[in-house]
């Protein structure tokens, strides 16, 4: 009987790790009017920033790039900073992203 319950409890462990050990994947737009680089994402409020889209990659107004992240946070949420082009040294940040609600994340400038 103890065997059946460790064999059970190990097969349960191997799904959880294969599970959230998978990378999801989703897809920015460019809605912001002009061309975009530098897209880094921090789950929401921490402000530790990790590249999606370094500053070898542009976004014409319009354009999509698909990017994938190892786990979602549990609470889901993130924040989303990116560069225009034509204003050096100011980024912006979209604040608050649902990606366990989104596929697609249509990056606007911030009134």
């Amino acid at each position: 009987m103890k065997t059946k319950h460790f064999l059970s409890s190990g097969i349960l462990l191997l799904l959880f790790l294969c599970f959230y050990s998978q990378s999801q994947t989703f897809k920015i737009i460019n809605k912001t009017g002009e061309t975009i680089t530098n897209v880094k994402l921090s789950v929401a409020d921490k402000n530790d920033w990790t590249s999606v889209a370094d500053s070898t990659v542009t976004l014409i107004k319009n354009q999509s790039y698909q990017f994938s992240i190892p786990v979602i946070s549990p609470g889901c949420k993130y924040d989303f900073r990116f560069a225009p082009v034509s204003k050096s040294g100011k980024a912006y940040v979209v604040r608050g992203v649902d990606l366990c609600e989104n596929s697609e994340i249509k990056l606007i400038i911030p009134k």
